[in-house]
């Protein structure tokens, strides 16, 4: 509206300009051609000639769009093809986030032919059809894709890999990982798949190797790169404990595990899971004593109630040492029920029988199961106390098999309904 005000404002300024000269002095034209002699005003030839060339130009325009308007309309029609190939590949990549893949195909597969980015087509259609069960169309798809679309072949290879790992194909998808690693060597996603690859072939050593690549990389957060760095060390010492089983000489079956453990990085050698696994390694090898060193040391970091109960079944070289170093403890964990276990299994070691009562009574107000109950059975039958060594035994065995139910019983015969402990067992 504003344009319009401001052509008709430039028109009577124009207007009225004219007007305005053509009063002041009208002017003299004379044509002469071919013995014909045009006279007029100067203005009123001005006025004709403008409307002569107005005219000319129209026509020209209009000739020129006749002209081109075959092509125009063909570069309208593709045009129009196109931005419908582009609307119908935006909804069924829409449908694809939301897993529906009938639509999916339907749309994809509609705009496959006038999309510029086939690449996408391709890559969503062999998900969906291997979503639907279509394994082999899935295929076919990706292989077209990296005949039609080779400089989008790291991408293909990725979703081959990735596909191949949900039909639990994973040497194949390790296979595919390996040549698209040739094109990124330090991709990220790549490196994820390819140690999910290593992981379900239980390849420990490869994945050993890939580790540190992993770690400079951030290809995995830092709690997925310890929960691998477990596992491995877990698997590493489990085959190499199969191994050191093999050996007549525990000593040298030891030396091997002591080379092996000092390989670890230190984050594995201080998580308490590994330490356990090491220190029941330690003993199938009959090295209490270096368990107990272990043990030791690590408690001095980190409480682990797991670690305190072995502490009360290993036997190290000092175990008068070894009872003090558990009484430390109490000064920070007075309340325990697993270290009250412990230094009453320590004070047996140390032949101390009272000591020993008073810790495991402590233990059961702190906390009642069966061990403990079992352990108070034992030593008050060796006490000679047989009435009350009973009556933990039957506390231990209602525990134990989680309470028997309140049915009739026949009457014990003579003899029968009590036990005694052989003092020398």
């Amino acid at each position: 509206m504003r344009g319009i005000v401001l052509i008709a404002l430039a028109a009577l300024l124009l207007g009225g300009g004219f007007a305005y000269l053509a009063s002041k002095d009208t002017g003299y034209v004379l044509i002469t051609y071919w013995g014909y002699t045009l006279e007029t005003s100067f203005w009123f030839a001005a006025l004709i000639s403008l409307i002569a060339l107005s005219l000319f130009y129209f026509f020209v325009r209009i000739f020129n769009s006749l002209v081109a308007a075959p092509k125009n309309f063909s570069f309208w029609q593709k045009e129009r093809v196109r931005k419908r190939a582009l609307f119908n590949a935006m909804e069924g990549l829409v449908e694809f986030t939301q897993g529906n893949w009938v639509q999916t195909d339907k749309l994809l597969k509609g705009s496959l032919k006038d999309s510029k980015h086939r690449i996408i087509h391709y890559l969503a259609m062999a998900r969906s059809a291997q979503e639907q069960g279509r394994q082999e169309e899935s295929d076919s798809l990706l292989a077209t894709a990296l005949t039609e679309c080779p400089k989008h072949e790291l991408a293909i290879y990725l979703t081959q890999a990735q596909l191949q790992l949900d039909r639990g194909m994973n040497e194949q998808a390790l296979a595919t990982l390996v040549r698209a690693r040739e094109l990124a060597p330090t991709h990220r996603y790549l490196l994820k798949l390819q140690s999910m690859a290593y992981m379900r072939l239980k390849d420990w050593v490869h994945l050993k190797n890939l580790l540190p690549e992993l770690k400079k990389r951030k290809a995995l957060s830092e709690k997925e790169i310890a929960t691998l760095e477990r596992k491995i060390t877990k698997s590493f010492l489990s085959s190499k404990m199969a191994a050191l089983n093999e050996h007549t000489d525990k000593e040298e079956a030891y030396q091997e595990l002591l080379k092996f453990w000092k390989s670890l990085p230190y984050s594995m050698q201080s998580d308490p899971r590994m330490v356990i696994r090491y220190v029941s390694f330690l003993r199938q090898v009959d090295q209490d004593a270096q368990a107990e060193r272990v043990i030791r040391h690590f408690l001095h970091d980190e409480w682990v109630d797991r670690l305190v109960y072995l502490y009360g079944i290993i036997k190290g070289d000092d175990i008068a040492r070894q009872l003090l170093e558990a009484e430390r403890w109490l000064q920070d964990r007075p309340h325990s029920a697993v270290l009250m276990l412990t230094l009453g299994r320590l004070c047996l070691a140390n032949q101390l029988w009272g000591k020993a009562r008073e810790y495991f009574e402590i233990s059961l107000r702190l906390d009642q199961n069966a061990e403990i109950y079992g352990e108070m059975c034992r030593l008050l039958g060796h006490l000679g106390e047989y009435e009350k060594s009973n009556e933990y035994f039957t506390q231990a065995v209602s525990m134990m098999t989680d309470g028997l139910p309140d049915l009739p019983m026949p009457k014990p015969r003579s003899g029968v309904g009590e036990f005694e402990f052989d003092p020398e067992l």
